[in-house]
């Protein structure tokens, strides 16, 4: 009888854990998607303003913004294009609209480029607000369900 209450107790403490990693995934998209409209934010500040290269932008980065971007580089990116391949992705929308920015970044004009940036900014945007007003209910959900799983695997042992 005590191996069965120690076994339900694992389950329902697993369960719970579960519950709290796959909060933190939802977490961490939102962070992904966030940065990432900061990045864009910045990119677009830096065009406008000095006309920067996308060398120039990634070196004036901050490594914080980068790595909160989900990259998992271990030098500093010298083209969008090699941020985007070596960016954990995130959720699949974002994640998208990111790597369509980072590999049409630099192969055009100045106002061409700000209108690419204005573009996936928007787009980005309105991506990370979706997951903002989703990441609450989701949160909740997803530990209930885990929670609620567990209990049902206790309940089944007893």
């Amino acid at each position: 009888m005590l191996l069965k209450i120690i076994g339900i107790i694992l389950i329902l403490l697993s369960a719970a854990a579960i519950g709290r990693e796959l909060r933190g995934a939802l977490d961490r998209e939102l962070g992904f998607a966030t940065a990432r409209v900061s990045l864009l934010s910045y990119t677009r500040q830096m065009i406008e303003n000095f006309n920067a290269s996308g060398e120039e932008i990634l070196r004036s980065c901050s490594t914080e913004l980068l790595l909160e971007c989900g990259y998992i580089g271990d030098r500093a990116p010298k083209s969008f294009s090699e941020l985007a391949d070596a960016c954990e992705m995130g959720d699949g929308e974002s994640a998208r609209i990111f790597g369509e920015f980072c590999r049409g970044f630099g192969k055009s004009y100045r106002n061409e480029q700000l209108r690419h940036c204005e573009h996936y900014l928007a787009l980005l945007t309105e991506r990370a607000d979706r997951l903002r007003q989703e990441t609450a209910s989701r949160k909740k959900i997803v530990l209930v369900s885990a929670v609620s799983c567990g209990l049902m695997l206790a309940i089944l042992f007893i």
